[in-house]
């Protein structure tokens, strides 16, 4: 640590004496990183404090694991609710609790927090994919692609890595950014989930052949803020994300100008990530999150100002929104296909129906959007339909046919 602070210092010193480049020509501190998937477990904390001078934060980090029973072993500052995050782990034969207790009480700290997991939520088939079909709604969105392809939405994806080189996908990823991989790590390889949410958002089927996804014109921002376990971590296969990785995803996302930001992701109640959920609620971001399985919504989608979506057949959906997430078909590591079940596939048909409504110029306020996307006349109170809400921009006389069989919502 005291070499850091050091190295720090001297640095400041030159840049000072230097006297020639402006501020925001400098180069910012070497912030310690560290990869996500190594403090992800209960032994971490996240911790903010006030935003200051690379010198002050490198001896106030210094005097916590002085005064308290924590090493650092990450730290990033988050622009967007103006603060610093450190990453501490707590020495061993500590409580938890018994820490996190301590450090609410010292005044320099100002919000403290176990490390969280989250998940991602999809379920891969287990069945032979030449048996199965692609869902009937297919075409109701060539209709629907006649008059909205979500041109011009930007949308944030923070997830696992997609396979951007996939032919469907070629193109549609206009910015990447790993947030959990330690820096120089090299570019993580393409993973399941990001790549089946991405190809239910904006996969472009290639002449005439392949998929297409609910908004093919649509931006991607490919945000990795999660990652597979290894086999046989007892994760299922499900991708896992953290508090400091998906803090560090969001805070880098209210930046780069997103109309929508789709979670697939789902966890316990995260105070930072509230905070920052809260800033792109007020700048007017889509938020779009997957419910999760279990009987209460899990965070985000609990989360104010956040469209909380489930599989249309889940009995517990509450106030969920509905859409499609029952074997639906979608883009696969290495060029392949897939096909996928769960919230976080609904999540993703609900974001790409929302590009669609951006395009459309319709009103992003979330009570108006969520009247939007339900659409008008024949809509259900909570199944989303790409058809129906982008008829709710038309006028009567041009709006589409829309298939509403039960076979295609489902």
């Amino acid at each position: 640590m005291m070499r850091r602070f050091l190295m720090l210092v001297a640095g400041l010193l030159v840049s000072a004496c230097a006297g020639v480049a402006a501020p925001d020509k400098q180069a910012a501190p070497d912030w310690q990183l560290v990869s996500a998937k190594e403090i992800a477990d209960a032994r971490h904390i996240v911790m903010t404090v006030s935003r200051q001078d690379p010198a002050a934060l490198a001896a106030l980090a210094e005097r916590f694991e002085r005064d308290h029973p924590l090493v650092l072993v990450a730290e990033w500052p988050l622009a967007s609710i103006d603060v610093h995050c450190f990453v501490f782990r707590i020495e061993e034969g500590i409580e938890t609790e018994a820490a996190l207790a301590a450090l609410r009480r010292d005044a320099r700290v100002r919000t403290v927090q176990r490390m969280n997991q989250f998940v991602v939520s999809t379920t891969p088939p287990d069945t032979d994919l030449t048996t199965l079909q692609p869902d009937p709604d297919l075409r109701n969105l060539r209709r629907v692609h006649a008059v909205a392809t979500g041109k011009g939405a930007r949308i944030g994806v923070v997830d696992t890595q997609p396979d951007a080189a996939h032919p469907e996908l070629s193109g549609k990823v206009v910015l990447a950014r790993d947030f959990v991989a330690a820096r120089n790590a090299g570019r993580p390889g393409p993973e399941a989930h990001g790549t089946a949410v991405s190809g239910v958002i904006a996969a472009e089927a290639r002449d005439g052949l392949g998929i297409v996804g609910v908004a093919p014109d649509a931006s991607l921002l490919a945000l990795r803020a999660c990652w597979e376990p290894a086999t046989g971590s007892g994760a299922g296969g499900k991708g896992v994300c953290s508090s400091f990785s998906l803090a560090r995803a969001l805070n880098f996302a209210l930046g780069q100008d997103v109309h929508i930001l789709n979670l697939s992701i789902s966890g316990p109640e995260d105070p930072l990530l509230a905070e920052l959920i809260e800033v792109a609620r007020r700048k007017g971001i889509v938020m779009v999150a997957a419910r999760g399985g279990a009987a209460e919504p899990g965070f985000p989608a609990s989360a104010p100002g956040v469209l909380a979506v489930t599989t249309r057949g889940d009995p517990a959906g509450g106030a969920a929104l509905r859409a499609p997430g029952l074997d639906v078909i979608s883009t696969a590591p290495a060029g392949a296909y897939d096909f996928f079940s769960g919230s976080s596939i609904a999540a993703a048909y609900v974001s790409g129906v929302a590009a669609l409504l951006v395009e459309r110029g319709s009103n992003l306020q979330t009570v108006a959007l969520r009247e939007a996307l339900l659409g008008g006349e024949g809509a259900s109170a909570d199944t989303v339909s790409a058809c129906l809400a982008v008829n709710s921009t038309l006028p009567a006389a041009e709006r589409l046919r829309c298939d509403l069989e039960g076979a295609v919502l489902q």
